[in-house]
């Protein structure tokens, strides 16, 4: 049996978006775009997909680094029904 601890300090920052689609999204909101404007304004879209996870199974999840300086200004999430 082994433990492995992080020690380091913590000098950047996450955002983790789960998006829970409705009816006419789908449940998983598979298909989904999210963009995200960072303060500098410089603009990320990443999309939520499928069976791309260990055995076929994603998290769906969308999971942005951010130094630690940095913060976010906007969030978008465009659905697969064409919702924003």
């Amino acid at each position: 049996f082994a433990l492995g601890t992080n020690r380091t300090s913590a000098q950047n920052r996450s955002l983790r978006v789960k998006l829970v689609g409705g009816p006419r999204s789908g449940r998983d909101a598979v298909g989904a775009v999210v963009r995200i404007t960072r303060a500098d304004g410089k603009v990320r879209k990443l999309q939520i997909t499928a069976g791309d996870g260990y055995e076929a199974a994603s998290e769906r999840v969308v999971h942005l680094g951010l130094a630690a300086d940095e913060g976010v200004s906007m969030l978008e999430v465009e659905w697969p029904s064409g919702a924003v």
